[in-house]
């Protein structure tokens, strides 16, 4: 390539091809070759051919970065006979692998997690090294999914809801039976692209344990997991089932309505028959008469709510037709009046002319019967010695001499055992972490257990009742835990709090700011224009209450025969938590609880009290307004078809929702009347408080 300048070898006469090496970068050179004869050389035959420039390696991405891994990934540069790729740490740990040049990414392992990583790669041209590219990234910190619950459970639902992991490039999300509940539902698995946080699961089977399990994905790298349990509801049974009336050839029965059930199923059999006879009602009749029965016969009748192609446990009573003129009257406003871990108290109204009363109860899932005769001048009885967290089937018939009249039937729970409140992380080191708790009254010791994610086999330690905060040591830095506690109580254990924990470096928790009033104003965003005249508002006091007598409404447990506020006049809002830690079952009480409240009124709307309801998880929403109903027995109906829908706990939202939009004329507020929140909640609210409670306040509401 240069004037003057020729290079020349001689080579062998059988040789075909040959590389010229030691050229420069990026330069022309005209090659010439000619045969050698013994009689000279031949004329030469030329070629002109350039070198290549060396080029380095372009878009040089990090992509697919986990805990402990990172992808490299380049564009091949023509020419390059292989690749050289380099990475350090900030710590001073440097690394490198020589790849070939059929490579164009490579994964990066064994990385720290939550560590910058500077990652160069440069083109090797047989015996020459190509210009240097460079990328940094930084590792996770953690690379699994850190909460993963389970809400709004149903009979064959659930909502699944998890925190979103950095950098990740989807989930796969798996569920199916716990050991125990093999073969009731096959497993399945599916992936979800990495925007979701959520995901409903369908067509589960009823009372089934499932369990749940979450790992997030990284490209085609799967990251660990995280598993949870659930246990969809049962088939609901049918409560409050009981006899009416009957006669020497019918019987007339009634029972509550059932959540979810399509249909009801009544059938009934002489007791010498195996026989029965079928009837199935709409889901909005619950009573039937059954005729055309024979006269002094013994019958057992049974209704069950259907659910599509799936049938609920039966309710069963035994009623005999008479053949007597003279009937027994059953026993009328069986109530459950109190709920005790081992104990169900119950009242009725006293029926004139009888002789005894008969009170027997059996497990609901079956077991021994137990009864007790007591005295006609008795209108309430306390069953003792019974199992915590159990359903019983309860029966309360009237008896004149040696004759028993037709029992009526209430289904009833007793509670579970108090369990942990407050289970959290103090802090956490490298290998251990500091587990504190709430204490519950009454325990003997606590039962501490901790394992992996991965396992299923847990380490123990029980503690005495006086702990209320533990350290635990050797774990496995970078792995997540899931611990556990349960309270003793004697031999019987109580139910069991979890939480699950990747350690890592030490947990800082945030300082949450005490909020400053500044002068007179408060605000909290609400449209409401206020101003320095005090409100001129009655007091918020009950007036002298009156002794009254009432029915409740069929299919309800709830205490009626106490003191109701006569002339009481009012504007009430109930403000409702319904967020995922309340559930389904608690959701149910909380209704009782309001239904019991609003029996107690026995003049509901604009001449009475007026009653309003919100009801609030992340967001709120309006039940109904205060002037939305006129009297008490649509308020108590409405209730009765409040939805649990679940999520987060704003109870702040809920409140500014109250202020801004429900105590506003134009929806029935009466400025001259009182104006009460009464807030039904779970625990510790997710937002602020502290200001909309105040404006509340400002504004002359009372809140309870």
């Amino acid at each position: 390539n240069r004037p003057g300048f020729t290079y020349e070898q001689i080579l062998n006469g059988d040789v075909s091809s040959h590389a010229i090496d030691n050229l420069e970068e990026d330069k022309e050179y005209t090659i010439s070759i000619y045969a050698v004869y013994p009689e000279g050389p031949s004329q030469p035959v030329s070629a002109v051919g350039r070198t290549l420039k060396l080029l380095s390696v372009k878009s040089l991405t990090l992509q697919n970065i986990t805990t402990g891994s990172i992808r490299a990934q380049w564009t091949s540069v023509r020419g390059a006979t292989g690749y050289r790729l380099t990475w350090s740490s900030t710590e001073g740990f440097d690394q490198n692998v020589n790849l070939a040049d059929s490579y164009s990414q490579y994964l990066i392992q064994g990385l720290r997690p939550d560590s910058e990583y500077t990652v160069t790669i440069n083109p090797i041209f047989i015996d020459i090294e190509g210009p240097v590219v460079t990328a940094k990234a930084t590792t996770l910190a953690s690379s699994s999914v850190q909460s993963l619950k389970a809400s709004a459970v149903t009979i064959n639902a659930a909502l699944i809801s998890w925190n979103a992991v950095q950098g990740a490039s989807g989930y796969r999300l798996a569920w199916g039976p716990t050991p125990e509940f093999i073969g009731r539902d096959r497993p399945r698995q599916l992936a979800l692209n990495n925007t979701l946080t959520s995901f409903e699961l369908r067509n589960l089977v009823h009372n089934t344990e499932y369990v749940i399990s979450l790992y997030v994905l990284f490209g085609s790298a799967v990251g660990p997991g995280i598993s949870t349990t659930l246990r969809t509801s049962p088939l609901g049974y049918v409560s409050n089932f009981k006899v009416t009336g009957y006669t020497s050839t019918s019987i007339s029965l009634a029972w509550s309505s059932t959540i979810g059930a399509t249909e009801y199923k009544v059938s009934w059999n002489p007791a010498t028959s195996d026989t029965p006879k079928t009837q199935y009602l709409a889901p909005n009749i619950r009573t039937y008469h059954i005729t055309n029965l024979q006269p002094n016969t013994r019958y057992i009748v049974n209704v069950q709510a259907v659910y599509s192609n799936s049938e609920g446990p039966p309710a069963t009573l035994i009623q005999s037709t008479d053949s007597n003129p003279v009937q027994l009257v059953p026993v009328k406003d069986l109530q459950l009046i109190d709920t005790g871990v081992n104990t169900l108290k119950l009242s009725w109204k006293k029926t004139p002319g009888i002789t005894h009363y008969k009170i027997s109860w059996v497990p609901f899932d079956g077991g021994a019967r137990n009864s007790k005769i007591v005295s006609a001048d008795s209108s309430f009885f306390s069953i003792p010695d019974l199992k915590e967290s159990s359903t019983y089937n309860i029966y309360v018939s009237s008896i004149v001499g040696n004759r028993e009249g037709s029992p009526v039937l209430l289904t009833a729970k007793t509670l579970d055992l108090p369990k942990v409140d407050t289970f959290e992380i103090k802090e956490t080191s490298g290998e251990s972490v500091l587990l504190s708790w709430s204490g519950v009254t009454g325990a003997s010791a606590y039962i501490l257990t901790w394992r992996l994610t991965s396992e299923s086999v847990a380490s123990m330690e029980q503690l005495s009742a006086s702990y209320r905060s533990f350290r635990l040591t050797g774990l496995q830095y970078g792995k997540s835990y899931v611990f556990a506690i349960k309270p003793l109580f004697g031999e019987m254990e109580g139910p069991e709090k979890t939480m699950t924990q990747a350690i890592f470096g030490p947990v800082k928790r945030p300082v949450i700011p005490v909020p400053t009033v500044h002068g007179p104003r408060l605000t909290t965003g609400i449209e409401r224009t206020t101003t320095s005249r005090p409100i001129e508002r009655p007091p918020l006091t009950l007036p002298q209450m009156s002794k009254y007598t009432t029915a409740a409404a069929r299919g309800t447990s709830a205490l009626v025969s106490e003191p109701i506020c006569a002339k009481s006049k009012a504007d009430i809002v109930f403000l409702v938590d319904e967020s995922s830690s309340i559930g389904p079952s608690n959701f149910n009480k909380v209704k009782d609880f309001l239904y019991r409240i609003v029996s107690y009124f026995p003049k509901i709307g604009p001449d009475g009290t007026q009653i309003a309801i919100v009801q609030y998880s992340e967001e709120p929403r309006t039940e109904f307004h205060l002037n939305h109903h006129k009297d008490r027995n649509s308020v108590l109906k409405a209730i009765r078809n409040m939805q649990y829908f679940g999520g987060n706990t704003n109870t702040g939202r809920g409140i500014g929702h109250v202020l801004k939009e429900m105590f506003q004329v134009s929806k029935g507020m009466r400025p001259s009347s009182p104006h009460l929140i009464l807030l039904v909640t779970d625990g510790r609210s997710q937002d602020n408080v502290m200001q909309p409670s105040r404006v509340a306040h400002a504004l002359g509401n009372v809140i309870l």
